[in-house]
């Protein structure tokens, strides 16, 4: 299980040819496709406390949330879970959740009473510029991104890994986005459902006008 203190900014991304003297500089690490899967109360309790559990292809549950004036990030393969059972429940009790006596996802669950909020879909291109990753992602239903991360288990590095990301941002003239991906989706899928509400009320208007000509 890793445990880390994260610093990471998220940028849309609407030209990405701004990126492109970045990248010459910087080291390939990965091109993947990525499916996250969201998990929260109906009432999305977790995501107004700014906490994350996701699964991720099927591999391991990510957990984030704030701690005090940092972001801490807990990772745990899908096959460690049940050999993790004192970790995760110190994780699970930490951001208000109920413990588990068997460790699985589907427990934590069930027994939280947490749904799937939704799925993401990306394609994501990584890159290492000195020390900072940088994941340029292309989501689907909603956009191009670039996220710039430094993961650390020292706290004390953590403002100087804040300056580190704030200036590449500004090389760049790039500015952070406030929203993280699952609010962005469950945004999107609201204004949706908003419309098809709407679509469905005019239809019924003008079917009950066509039938007053009758």
């Amino acid at each position: 299980m890793e445990d880390n203190y994260e610093v990471e900014y998220k940028c849309q991304l609407k030209d990405r040819n701004v990126l492109n003297t970045t990248i010459k500089k910087s080291k390939k690490i990965s091109k993947k496709t990525i499916v996250d899967r969201y998990y929260d109360t109906k009432t999305c309790t977790l995501l107004k406390k700014g906490i994350i559990i996701r699964l991720r292809n099927f591999d391991s549950i990510d957990i984030k949330y704030n701690e005090k004036s940092t972001r801490r990030e807990f990772s745990i393969p899908l096959e460690e879970v049940p050999d993790s059972k004192q970790e995760l429940n110190l994780i699970l009790s930490e951001i208000g959740l109920r413990t588990i006596t068997n460790p699985s996802l589907m427990n934590i669950l069930i027994e939280n009473d947490l749904v799937e909020m939704g799925v993401l879909h990306k394609d994501r291109d990584s890159y290492d510029h000195n020390g900072v990753r940088i994941d340029i992602d292309k989501v689907q239903e909603l956009g191009n991104f670039v996220e710039f991360e430094i993961l650390t288990n020292d706290e004390d590095k953590i403002e100087l890994a804040k300056k580190k990301i704030n200036k590449l941002m500004k090389e760049l003239k790039l500015k952070p986005l406030k929203e993280n991906y699952v609010k962005m989706l469950l945004n999107k899928i609201k204004k949706i459902n908003k419309n098809k509400k709407t679509n469905n009320k005019t239809n019924k208007k003008i079917k009950k006008e066509s039938n007053d000509y009758i």
